[in-house]
C-alpha cells in the first residue's frame, strides 16, 4: 500500500474518532486501565506489519518489518511486573520500530535506538495522545508551527537536542533511546531504556557478533517477501548488505528472489561503478539493473514534486527524490517488495578521530599517534589539535559556545570536540539568528550530552542524524512506490555489536572499516572487501544544482521562509544570480530548499 505507517495511541476518544474517520482503514483497539479510564491504540499500516496481544487490560503492540509471535508478546507481559522492566525484552525484538505497552495501569511506548522511528506526544487538559509522526499529531491538535525550529533545518549540521523536536510548538519530541511512560492521569514522562554498552570486545569477537546481527536482521526484514532488491552500489557497506541478502536467499533460509540495482555517477573519478561490476559477477543475483547517467533523473530536478510527499521534517534527502524514487521503481518493475541499502555504515565503522579525544585520558600515547597521523590525512594545523585536549569544554560549554556560528570556516576545524559547529547561512535574516541563538542559550543549561565521552557522544549523533535522512528517503519511498526501503545497519542488534568492539580496534586511520569488513570476511569477492577508497557524489550535485537553476531561483518569488521572516528573499534571489560562488560550496542551499519545499507541503 502507498502511504505511511501511522500509529497513535490516545486516552481521548474525539482524537480517536478523528485520526480513524481520517484512515478508515486503519485498525483501533481500546484498553481499560482503571475505571473509566480507556487508552486507545489506533495504526493504519503501509509497508510494516502489525502484530498485538491484548488480554483484558493489558496489550502489547508491534509495528515492525514481520510478525511478532503471539507467544513471544504474551511471555513479555507474564514477565514483566510493570513496563519499566521491558527493557531487555523489548529490545531483543527483531525488527521493531514501534512498540506500546500496556501493564499495571501503565502505558509504555517506544520507537528505535537509531531515532529511525520516533515518538512525540502532547498533554491536552488531562488528555494525552502520543504518534510516531509529528505532523499527524500537529493535524490532529491544530498545532502552530514554531518558526525557530524551522530555522534550525536550514543550518547544517543541526545540533542535540534539536534534532528531537518537531517543527510545532506544544509538540514533544522523545530522545532515541527513551520511551514515554504514561501513568493514570499524571503527566508523561519519559525514561531511559538503552545506553550503549561500554567498549569491551576484540576485533574479532565484536565483528562475529556484527556478523551474526546482520544476517538476524537481513533475514527479518526479507522474510515477509517473495521479491526483494538491493544497493549495488560498489561502496562496502551495500555490497556487504547485499551478499548477506543474497547468501540468505541461496541457502534457502529466504525463499526471496533478489534483484540489484546500480546507478552511475558523472564524476569521473568515482570508480564506484567498477566495483558494483565486480560484485555483481559475485552475488548471481536473480536480475541488476545497471543505470548509466543519461539513464537517471539528477540532483535538484522535479523540486515542485516535494510539495506533495507527507513527511515530518524537512531533509537534504528530498532534494535527491527523482533519483532514489526512479531507482526504486526501477527495482518495483521487476516486483521487488523491500529494498535493503547500506544506510549506516559510514557513522557505524568509520572511527571518527574525535574518540581520540577520549583515548587521551587513558592512552595517551596512541592517542597523539593517531592524531598526529589524521593531521597528516586532512591537513589539520598543530595548534587545532593542541586546544581540546588541553582545553576540554563540557557539553553545555561547547553548546553555549561552539554549536552555533555564522562563519563557514569552522566547518573546517576538526570534529575533536563535541560536534561539527552548525553554521547559520548567510541569507537567514538577523531576527531567525538572534532567536536560534535564544534558544541554544536557554536550552544548554538543561541539556546533556548523548553520552559522557565526546567520542560516543559525537557517534552516536551522527548515527542519529543519518536516521533522519533515511527516514525521510524511505517515507517519500512508501508514499511513490508502496516499497519498503530499509537499512539494517540502523538495527539496535547490529548497532550494539559495532560499537561493543575496544576503540583502538575500530579507530584506525591505517585500515577502511575494520569492523564490518571481519564480519563480511568470505562473503565479498577479495577486491571489493580490499577497497579502501569512496565514491563521493559532488559532481553529480553540482550539474543538477547548475541545471537547474532557473527553477530554484523561481521559487524565493512568493517564498514561504521570507514570510516567516526566516530567509531574506532578496539577499538569496541575488545571490542564486551567481550559482557559482562560495556560498552555495556547502549543502546550506539544498537544507534550505528542502524546508522551503517543506512548509509548502503544509499547504496541501
Amino acid at each position: 500500500m502507498n502511504g505511511i505507517d501511522i500509529a497513535v495511541v490516545t486516552d481521548d476518544p474525539a482524537i480517536l474518532k478523528s485520526v480513524h474517520e481520517r484512515y478508515p482503514d486503519g485498525s483501533k483497539h481500546s484498553i481499560e486501565l482503571e475505571h473509566g479510564h480507556n487508552v486507545h491504540i489506533f495504526v493504519r499500516t503501509a509497508t510494516l506489519v502489525l502484530s498485538s496481544y491484548i488480554r483484558d487490560n493489558e496489550a502489547i503492540a508491534v509495528l515492525g518489518y514481520s510478525n511478532v509471535h503471539e507467544s513471544s508478546m504474551r511471555a513479555i507481559l507474564e514477565s514483566s511486573p510493570g513496563v519499566a522492566h521491558m527493557n531487555s525484552a523489548l529490545g531483543q525484538l527483531i525488527g521493531a520500530q514501534w512498540v506500546v505497552a500496556i501493564r499495571k495501569g501503565a502505558v509504555r511506548i517506544q520507537g528505535t535506538v537509531s531515532g529511525l522511528s520516533r515518538v512525540y506526544w502532547s498533554k491536552r487538559g488531562s488528555r494525552f495522545v502520543a504518534s510516531n509522526r509529528s505532523r499527524e499529531l500537529a493535524r490532529l491538535l491544530g498545532s502552530e508551527l514554531d518558526p525557530t525550529q524551522v530555522a534550525f533545518r536550514t543550518i547544517h549540521p543541526m545540533q542535540h537536542p534539536f534534532t528531537s523536536s518537531s517543527c510545532w510548538k506544544d509538540l514533544e519530541g522523545v530522545l532515541p533511546g527513551e520511551y514515554l511512560e504514561v501513568t493514570g492521569r499524571s503527566s508523561p514522562r519519559t525514561e531511559r531504556w538503552w545506553t550503549p554498552a561500554t567498549s569491551y570486545r576484540s576485533l574479532e569477537d565484536g565483528a562475529n557478533e556484527t556478523a551474526a546481527a546482520l544476517f538476524s536482521v537481513v533475514r527479518n526484514q526479507l522474510s515477509d517477501h517473495s521479491a526483494a532488491s538491493c544497493d549495488i552500489s560498489g561502496g562496502l557497506d551495500s555490497s556487504s548488505i547485499a551478499a548477506i541478502a543474497a547468501n540468505a536467499a541461496k541457502s534457502g533460509e529466504t525463499h526471496t528472489v533478489l534483484h540489484g540495482t546500480t546507478s552511475v555517477s558523472r564524476d569521473e573519478f568515482n570508480s564506484d561503478a567498477d566495483w558494483a561490476i565486480e560484485l555483481s559477477k559475485s552475488l548471481k543475483l536473480d536480475s541488476h539493473s545497471f543505470l548509466s547517467w543519461n539513464d537517471m533523473p539528477k540532483e535538484y530536478d522535479d523540486l515542485d514534486a516535494l510539495a506533495s510527499y507527507d513527511l515530518d521534517e524537512p531533509s537534504i534527502a528530498s532534494i535527491s527524490h527523482s533519483r532514489f524514487t526512479h531507482l526504486i521503481n526501477v527495482a518495483r518493475s521487476k516486483g521487488s517488495q523491500v529494498h535493503l541499502t547500506g544506510f549506516g555504515g559510514d557513522e557505524l565503522f568509520i572511527g571518527s578521530p574525535t574518540f581520540c579525544v577520549d583515548l587521551f585520558k587513558t592512552q595517551p600515547l596512541l592517542s597523539a599517534r593517531l592524531l598526529l597521523t589524521y593531521r597528516a590525512m586532512y591537513r589539520w594545523t598543530f595548534r587545532s589539535l593542541v586546544r581540546p585536549l588541553t582545553t576540554p569544554m563540557s557539553y553545555q560549554q561547547w553548546m553555549r559556545t561552539k554549536s552555533l556560528s555564522t562563519d563557514r570556516s569552522t566547518l573546517r576545524i576538526p570534529p575533536l570536540s563535541w560536534g561539527f559547529h552548525g553554521v547559520i547561512p548567510p541569507w537567514i535574516t538577523r531576527d531567525a539568528r538572534h532567536s536560534m541563538y535564544d534558544h541554544v542559550r536557554s536550552a544548554s543549561s538543561a541539556t546533556f550530552p548523548l553520552a559522557p565521552t565526546p567520542g560516543r557522544h559525537f557517534e552516536l549523533e551522527n548515527l542519529y542524524q543519518c536516521a533522519r535522512l533515511f527516514r525521510t528517503m524511505s517515507d517519500i519511498v512508501s508514499q511513490t512506490s508502496g516499497v519498503l526501503l530499509v537499512a539494517p545497519m540502523l538495527e539496535q542488534a547490529v548497532v550494539e555489536a559495532a560499537i561493543s568492539v575496544r576503540t583502538p580496534e575500530r579507530l584506525t586511520p591505517h585500515k577502511y572499516k575494520p569492523v564490518l569488513t571481519h564480519a563480511t570476511r568470505g562473503l565479498l569477492p577479495a577486491v571489493v572487501a580490499e577497497r579502501q577508497t569512496k565514491g563521493g557524489e559532488d559532481t553529480d550535485a553540482a550539474i543538477g544544482f547548475s541545471e537547474n537553476i532557473s527553477a530554484i531561483r523561481e521559487l524565493w518569488d512568493e517564498s514561504r521562509l521570507a514570510s516567516l521572516g526566516i530567509v531574506d528573499g532578496d539577499y538569496l534571489s541575488n545571490a542564486l544570480r551567481r550559482p557559482d560562488s562560495a556560498e552555495f560550496d556547502d549543502c546550506a542551499i539544498a537544507k534550505t530548499l528542502a524546508t522551503e519545499l517543506w512548509l509548502r507541503s503544509l499547504e496541501k
